[in-house]
């Protein structure tokens, strides 16, 4: 199973054009040659950061007619940022088959006011969430989440535990406790920071910030009962970001004909 995970940044433009030269896109242009280069990587399972309402479409519009109608057909978008000079979310296109679905809202500041070493500023939380579908790769079931955590570091570790906690609640309560899970998006989380506070195993490996001389990764692919193959950070015509790869595979042992309890 090929999983990618990219935070397109609106659709911004990054100076590099769908032909390998250099030059200014559109948006739009920018945003369906990314497309076209994500359809070259051939994932079975996207999941989009930092994406416009109608950009989830002009993206699978730019690929080819066949992964663009599937994928379409297996959409997951929700917002979490509605302000209107800021309003996008995250999007989860699927090639494989979804069982099921949920939307959550992560956990958040009780309060907008934040206490820093130059006193005391206001500042409005986004509300971040994750989808969650329940996908089938060779008959076994697997939890698949995307999301985009909060860049504040407390917050962000303070999701992600969230996270794994949730994924496996809901693994027993559809009677399906060995299903690998995997967690992949922007988790604004440096690698080493990530291995100490995650109980995932690490799924993906790449620099992928920033997009044109990347020093760190921030974006990741996690995983639980799941294998990896291989993964590479890809450059694309769009965003601050590089786009991570990852190729896995459930490990053995895991139930592989269970239903989900409705």
């Amino acid at each position: 199973m090929r999983v990618a995970t990219f935070n397109l940044q609106s659709g911004q433009p990054n100076g590099l054009s769908p032909h390998g030269g250099t030059g200014q896109l559109t948006t739009d242009e920018a945003t369906m040659a990314a497309a076209a280069k994500m359809v070259e990587l051939d994932p079975d399972i996207v999941c989009l950061q930092e994406v416009r309402g109608y950009q989830g479409l002009t993206f699978v519009h730019g690929s080819s007619a066949r992964w663009s109608e599937t994928a379409l057909a297996q959409r997951l978008y929700t917002p979490h940022s509605v302000r209107t000079e800021k309003r996008y979310g995250i999007v989860m296109y699927s090639m494989l088959g979804v069982e099921a679905s949920w939307i959550w809202r992560l956990p958040s500041w009780h309060s907008p006011i934040r206490q820093t070493p130059n006193g005391m500023r206001f500042r409005f939380e986004e509300q971040r969430r994750a989808i969650v579908a329940l996908v089938r790769e060779n008959g076994q079931p697997v939890f698949v989440c995307g999301t985009h955590l909060a860049p504040t570091a407390g917050l962000g570790i303070r999701q992600l535990h969230w996270l794994e906690e949730r994924l496996d609640n809901l693994a027993r309560s559809t009677k399906m406790p060995r299903a690998p899970r995997l967690i992949m998006g922007d988790l604004n989380i440096r690698p080493e920071v990530l291995r100490g506070e995650t109980r995932y195993t690490v799924l993906g490996e790449g620099d992928t910030f920033p997009s044109d001389s990347p020093r760190t990764q921030i974006d990741h692919v996690i995983g639980q009962g799941l294998k990896v193959h291989g993964s590479q950070a890809v450059l694309m015509p769009v965003s601050d970001h590089r786009a991570l790869i990852s190729e896995i595979e459930p490990e053995a042992g895991n139930d592989p004909g269970a239903r989900p309890r409705r």
